[in-house]
């Protein structure tokens, strides 16, 4: 592999790599475009530690220190899968400790909040918004559901792969990991709902009729997307800002709802069952979901701390 640029070794990369889903391809190429305009079209093997410091302090003239972060982690599977390919003998990252940066809130919405939504939604908003509060979907988990993900009798939601045919595309969850979650009351009732309304023949749950079957004619023409089977809705987040200012919210994304079910989990699961129902490959993300500083946590720690059980140091 002498003389392999950097252009061209990001191009096998990914045609080698084909369980790479299309949002982790286009996050690499766009953090890869970074690398060359700080390093430019090196060779591979020429690549030293010193050049990925100076691509770090490059991205720091540009960018917050959490967005430094994620193009360097971005663009080091690259080249650790270069090592095990023989592009090079070593991998320029090795000993290189990413930037620390600080934690970010986790922020939930309040039940106050949610009702506000539930009142400004429409019957197939309340169940999107349900999904992720009560069973913990992400965005593209929650569109790509079809009907047959729910079993009522069981009271359960589904989340799998899914092989593409003439009427459905083929979509993997993100960490490609079948998950079992529950289907509460109130959110069975809201699927009921939709399914009435669905025309006969579609599997999709929670996309309106014109834009299920705007896809399924892209599909059969060969033209639908990478980006429309990850996020079938273009308009969703748009949609979602919409929902929340009629709601009269000042903040708050749809992931924030997801964020609002695994807070709520982990007051009553440990960390090992919360990791596997919020799908989460790495247990310092379910973490997150412990680690910040509750009302309830904050009270324990007073209540238990050295001056307050009666161990006051002697005065004279």
């Amino acid at each position: 592999m002498q003389g392999t640029k950097l252009s061209e070794l990001l191009e096998v990369y990914i045609v080698k790599r084909q369980r790479l889903k299309w949002s982790t391809i286009d996050w690499t190429r766009h953090a890869w475009k970074r690398l060359l305009d700080a390093l430019g079209d090196m060779e591979v093997a020429e690549v030293s530690s010193a050049d990925i410091e100076d691509f770090e302090n490059f991205l720091y003239g540009e960018l917050a220190p959490h967005s430094v972060k994620s193009y360097l982690k971005a663009v080091r599977p690259v080249f650790q899968w270069a090592q095990r390919r023989d592009y090079r003998s070593d991998n320029p990252f090795e000993g290189f400790k990413l930037p620390k940066v600080a934690d970010t809130e986790v922020h939930v919405f309040a039940q106050a909040e949610l009702c506000d939504l539930h009142v400004a939604a429409s019957q197939r908003w309340r169940a999107l918004v349900r999904t992720a509060v009560t069973a913990g979907l992400r965005k593209s988990e929650a569109l790509n559901l079809r009907v047959d993900d729910v079993d009522f009798s069981a009271q359960t939601i589904t989340i799998q792969s899914h092989r593409e045919t003439q009427d459905t595309w083929a979509w993997t969850p993100k960490n490609y990991e079948r998950r079992v979650l529950p289907l509460t009351d109130d959110l069975s009732t809201l699927y009921c709902r939709l399914l009435a309304e669905l025309p006969n023949g579609q599997p999709y749950l929670m996309l309106d009729e014109k834009r299920y079957w705007t896809l399924r004619q892209r599909l059969r023409n060969g033209q639908l997307k990478d980006r429309n089977r990850l996020w079938p809705d273009d308009n969703f987040s748009n949609a979602f800002r919409r929902l929340r200012e009629s709601a009269g919210l000042k903040r708050g994304t749809y992931h924030d709802l997801r964020r609002t079910c695994l807070t709520n989990w982990s007051y009553h699961l440990p960390p090992q069952e919360l990791q596997k129902l919020a799908g989460h490959a790495d247990i310092a993300t379910t973490m997150r979901y412990y680690l910040g500083i509750r009302a309830d946590v904050l009270g324990l720690a007073k209540k238990h701390t050295i001056g307050a059980t009666g161990l006051e140091p002697a005065t004279s």
